[in-house]
C-alpha cells in the first residue's frame, strides 16, 4: 500500500561524489596481467587505461552513476569481458576482471560481382540483456575487424559460448550500412570463417551551391538520406567552387538536403539513378528565431537543449553542427532558419520538456517556459514491523498522451537501499505511476500522478510474498543451471528470437542456479512462464506453475534447409521461421521467431526451435522506410510441423512454374507512382475445399440428414496455404519463380511515394484477380506462365488540407 503525505524536503539524495575503482585484470591462470588496456566508457566518452606490472589500473569516476559506465578488456587472444552500470547505480571500491582464452570467429566481404574487398570495416553491438549492475559478461562493441586483400576479417576475441552479434559493415567507396542489423550471420557461420557479407556500390550525386546572388556557398553541408538521425554519415562540404559530389548513394527515392551559416537550408526529394542530372541548389538569405527561455519563476534558463525534429515531413535538420543550448540568459538564436515552420522539442535534466512547438521564423522573441520536474520521493518499509527495506526497485510507467494505458518502462530501474526513494520525471505526458519491487515482497504500485503534481511524497508499506518459483529440469533430467525465466504480462512485449530472449523485451527475468531454481518477482496480473536454456524450453502458464514447480523442458527442435530458383541455390538470402500462435488482445503474449541466411550453396540451419506448426518463409525487401532500412514481406512459405528434439529437412523454391507480368497505369492518371513502393502477392485460396462451393456442401448435407455415417478412411492431412510475394520493376514488370500449382488471388497494392522523406503509406494503386497456376509438366521442371498486361485501379492520393489553425494535415481520400 501507499499513502501521499506531503513534500519531498526531507526526502534523501544519494551522494554525487567521485571516488576511485581499482581494476585489476588477470589472466586465464589468474596471474596479472600488465600493458592490458582497461576500456572506458563513461558518458558517451570513450578511453583506455593500461595496468601496471600488477595488472591494476586506478581511476576516479562517479560514485552513482548519472547515465553509463562501461569497463572492459579486449586483447587480441583472449575474450572480450567487460561490466556496466547504468543510471543511479552505486560503483564497487574494486572490480576484478580474469579475462579467458578467445576463439576466432569472421568471414569474407564481396562485392556483388563475388570480387573480394579490402579494407571494409567490421563494426558489432550485442543485446543488453539485462546483466545486473558490475556483472561480468562477454563484450563485444565497435570496430572488430578490418578485412585484408582476400576480402577476409577475422577476430580472436570472442568467447566459447554463444552471443548475439548485430553487424553494420562500412566502406568508403561501397553503400554503408546506417543501422545495425541489415547484416546478419548466425554463430556456426561467424565460427567457419567462411561467411560471406555482399557490399554494395552506390550511386554518385554531383551538383553545385550557389547564393542568391548566383556566387558559390564554400563549406556548405550536403547530406543524404531521408533521416539524418540515421544518415549523418553520407555528408560531404561544397568546395571552393560550391560543388560536390555524394557518393554511394542508394539507388531509389532519396532526399539532399543541403545547410549553409546564415542561408536558409533547402531539401530536395530525388531518384537516384546512374543517370541522374546534377541536383544544383540556390540558397536563399536565412531567416531569423530567437528563443528566451525560462523556468516557472521567469529566471532564465541555461543548458537548454533544443532540437529540431519534424520538417518538410522529415527529420533532416535534426543533426546540424549548431551548438543547440542557450546560453547564461537563456537565449538561443539562429540566422539560418528556413522561411517555413519546423517542430522545436527544448530539454532541460532539472525541468519538465516542452515537446512539439511548431513554429516560423519571426523578428519577436519566442518565450518559453518550462514547468517543474514531477519529484516523487518517500519511504518504502515493510508492512509488518515498520522497518525500512533495504533494497528495492523503483519501475516508471508514463501515460503518454493520446493513450489510455501505462506503458511500464522496465528497462529503466532506479535501485535504491535505506527504505528511501527519490525519482525525478522530465517527460512530458500526462502522468506516472511507479511500482516498487524487492525481493521477497508483494510489489506495490501507485495510481496515476499528474504530471504538473510538483513535488509529491510517496509512502510504501510492502507485504511479505514471494513470486512464483521452481526448478527447471533438463530434457534428460538433470538441473538446467543457467536457465533463463521470463514472466510474460499483458500488454508488455515479450520476443524470444533465435531461442534467446530479446534485449528490448519487458518481461521481468530470472536464471536458475545450480541447483536449477528460480524465483520470480511478484506478478501484478495473469501471466505466463517461459524458460530456455541450452537443452531446450518451456512454455507454461501461471496455473500449471502452480499446480507444479517443477519444470521439465522439452529438446529444441532443429530445421536443415536449402533455398533454391529453379535450379540454382540463392545465397545471402534471409530464412523466417514465425511459430503459429494467436495473440490474445489483453492477454500475455509470447512472440517466437527465427532467422538466418543461406550459405553460398543455398544452405541453411535453424536451431533452437520449439516443437509444434511453424511457417518457413523466404524474406523479401522492396521500398524504403526512411533510415536506411527497407520494409519486407514473406514469400515461398512451407509449413513444417517440428517434432520436439527432431530434425526436419526443407526446401523452399526449387520446383513450380515462372510467372510472369506487366503492371500499367491508366493513361488518364497525372498522379506520380513509384513501383518501388509496390509488391506482387499471390494467396492460395481455399487448399483444404473438397468441395466447389457452399451450395454444394448444402445439399451434400440435407441428401445426408437421417442416415447412418459411413465409415470413412482416414482424414487427408491438413493442408496450408501458399504465399508468394515478388518486388516490380522499374517498367511495371513482375516475375517470379517455384510457384506450386493451384489457385491464388493476385495482388498488388502500391503506397504513395513519399513526400519530402515522409512515408505516409497510403494505397494509390491496387489490383485483384483470381488465377490458377497449372501443374509442372513432367519434362519441364519450371514452366512459364504469362499473366499477361493489367492495368492498376488507381486511389485518389493523399492531399494536404489546411487545418483550423493554417497548418497543412495530409488526409487520404
Amino acid at each position: 500500500m501507499f499513502l501521499v503525505l506531503a513534500t519531498a524536503q526531507d526526502a534523501a539524495k544519494d551522494d554525487a561524489g567521485f571516488k576511485y575503482i581499482e581494476v585489476k585484470v588477470l589472466d586465464p591462470e589468474g596471474k596479472p596481467m600488465a600493458d592490458a588496456a582497461v576500456e572506458v566508457a563513461m558518458d558517451g566518452v570513450d578511453f583506455p587505461l593500461m595496468t601496471d606490472e600488477e595488472g591494476i589500473v586506478s581511476l576516479n569516476v562517479p560514485s552513482t552513476i548519472e547515465r553509463s559506465l562501461t569497463l572492459g578488456v579486449r586483447e587480441d587472444g583472449y575474450a572480450a569481458v567487460g561490466a556496466r552500470w547504468e543510471i543511479g547505480d552505486k560503483v564497487p571500491d574494486e572490480l576484478t576482471i580474469q579475462v579467458e582464452k578467445g576463439i576466432a570467429i569472421g568471414g569474407i566481404v564481396h562485392d556483388e560481382d563475388g570480387k573480394p574487398v579490402e579494407g571494409v570495416e567490421i563494426e558489432v553491438t550485442m543485446p543488453s540483456d539485462n546483466n545486473k549492475p558490475g556483472e561480468l559478461r562477454p563484450w563485444f562493441s565497435g570496430v572488430i575487424g578490418t578485412t585484408d586483400a582476400e576480402g577476409r576479417w577475422r577476430s580472436e576475441t570472442a568467447p566459447e559460448e554463444e552471443i548475439q552479434l548485430y553487424f553494420r559493415i562500412n566502406h568508403p567507396d561501397y553503400i554503408n550500412d546506417r543501422n545495425y542489423g541489415q547484416h546478419r550471420a548466425t554463430w556456426k557461420q561467424l565460427k567457419s570463417l567462411d561467411h560471406v557479407f555482399v557490399i554494395e556500390k552506390g550511386i554518385e550525386i554531383r551538383g553545385k551551391v550557389v547564393d542568391s546572388n548566383d556566387q558559390p556557398v564554400v563549406g556548405a553541408k550536403v547530406s543524404s538520406g531521408l533521416d539524418r538521425y540515421s544518415n549523418n554519415d553520407n555528408t560531404v562540404e561544397t568546395d571552393e567552387n560550391g560543388e560536390y559530389l555524394l557518393k554511394n548513394v542508394r539507388a531509389g527515392r532519396t532526399n539532399v538536403v543541403v545547410i549553409a551559416e546564415g542561408l536558409s537550408p533547402d531539401l530536395r526529394m530525388i531518384s537516384a539513378s546512374k543517370d541522374s542530372e546534377p541536383e544544383n541548389f540556390q540558397l536563399q538569405p536565412g531567416h531569423h528565431v530567437r528563443f528566451h527561455i525560462t523556468n516557472p519563476d521567469g529566471q532564465p534558463l541555461e543548458d537548454v537543449r533544443i532540437f529540431l525534429e519534424e520538417w518538410r515531413g522529415g527529420r533532416s535538420l535534426a543533426r546540424n553542427d549548431r551548438s543547440q543550448k542557450t546560453d547564461a540568459e537563456g537565449v538561443w538564436e539562429w540566422d539560418g532558419a528556413p522561411a517555413d515552420e519546423i517542430q522545436y522539442n527544448f530539454y532541460h535534466q532539472d525541468y519538465m520538456s516542452v515537446r512539439d512547438k511548431r513554429l516560423t521564423p519571426r523578428e519577436e522573441t519566442y518565450e518559453i517556459e518550462m514547468g517543474w520536474p514531477l519529484v516523487l520521493s518517500g519511504k518504502v518499509v515493510d508492512a509488518e514491523s515498520g522497518k525500512p527495506i533495504d533494497n528495492f526497485e523503483i519501475i516508471e510507467g508514463a501515460r503518454w498522451r493520446g493513450q489510455q494505458r501505462v506503458s511500464w518502462q522496465t528497462h529503466r530501474l532506479t535501485k535504491c537501499e535505506a527504505g528511501k526513494y527519490l525519482v525525478k520525471y522530465t517527460s512530458d505526458c500526462e502522468g506516472y505511476r511507479i511500482r516498487v519491487r524487492a525481493a521477497g515482497y508483494r510489489p506495490a504500485t501507485s495510481e496515476l500522478i499528474a504530471i504538473d503534481a510538483g513535488e509529491v511524497r510517496l509512502d510504501f508499506e510492502l507485504e511479505a510474498g514471494e513470486g512464483p518459483s521452481g526448478i527447471v529440469k533438463t530434457p534428460a533430467g538433470e538441473p538446467a543451471a543457467g536457465a533463463e525465466v521470463a514472466m510474460a504480462i499483458a500488454n508488455q512485449y515479450t520476443q524470444v528470437y533465435n531461442g534467446k530472449f530479446q534485449d528490448h523485451s519487458e518481461a521481468p527475468k530470472a536464471t536458475a542456479d545450480a541447483a536449477g531454481r528460480f524465483q520470480l518477482p511478484f506478478p501484478d496480473d495473469n501471466y505466463l512462464v517461459v524458460v530456455l536454456h541450452e537443452t531446450g524450453w518451456k512454455q507454461l502458464t501461471a496455473k500449471q506453475l502452480e499446480d507444479n514447480a517443477e519444470v521439465a523442458l522439452e529438446p529444441w527442435s532443429k530445421i536443415e534447409g536449402k533455398l533454391l530458383q529453379g535450379q540454382e541455390p540463392l545465397a545471402g538470402e534471409q530464412i523466417y521461421v514465425y511459430a503459429q500462435t494467436q495473440h490474445r488482445q489483453g492477454q500475455p503474449n509470447v512472440n517466437w521467431s527465427n532467422n538466418t541466411q543461406t550459405d553460398s550453396d543455398g544452405s541453411f540451419v535453424l536451431e533452437r526451435l520449439r516443437a509444434g506448426d511453424v511457417n518457413i518463409s523466404r524474406h523479401i525487401s522492396y521500398g524504403d522506410i526512411g533510415s536506411g532500412a527497407r520494409m519486407g514481406t514473406y514469400s515461398h512459405s512451407e509449413h513444417v510441423k517440428l517434432e520436439a528434439g527432431k530434425t526436419a529437412q526443407v526446401q523452399i523454391g526449387g520446383i513450380g512454374n515462372t510467372l510472369k507480368g506487366r503492371l500499367v497505369v491508366p493513361e488518364d492518371y497525372e498522379g506520380e507512382v513509384l513501383w518501388a513502393m509496390g509488391l506482387v502477392r499471390f494467396n492460395e485460396q481455399n487448399p483444404n475445399s473438397a468441395l466447389k462451393n457452399p451450395l454444394q456442401a448444402l445439399g451434400r448435407a440435407i441428401a445426408l440428414f437421417g442416415q447412418k455415417p459411413k465409415p470413412t478412411a482416414q482424414a487427408a492431412p491438413q493442408k496450408y496455404p501458399r504465399n508468394y510475394a515478388t518486388t516490380i520493376a522499374e517498367d511495371g514488370s513482375f516475375e517470379i519463380h517455384d510457384v506450386a500449382a493451384g489457385k491464388y488471388k493476385m495482388s498488388v497494392q502500391i503506397l504513395e511515394p513519399p513526400q519530402g522523406g515522409n512515408y505516409r503509406w497510403n494505397p494509390i494503386a491496387t489490383f485483384n484477380k483470381l488465377i490458377t497456376v497449372p501443374e509442372v509438366k513432367a519434362e519441364s521442371d519450371d514452366e512459364l506462365v504469362d499473366l499477361g498486361e493489367h492495368e492498376l485501379t488507381m486511389i485518389k492520393p493523399a492531399t494536404p488540407e489546411p487545418s483550423a489553425d493554417g497548418t497543412l494535415q495530409i488526409q487520404a481520400k
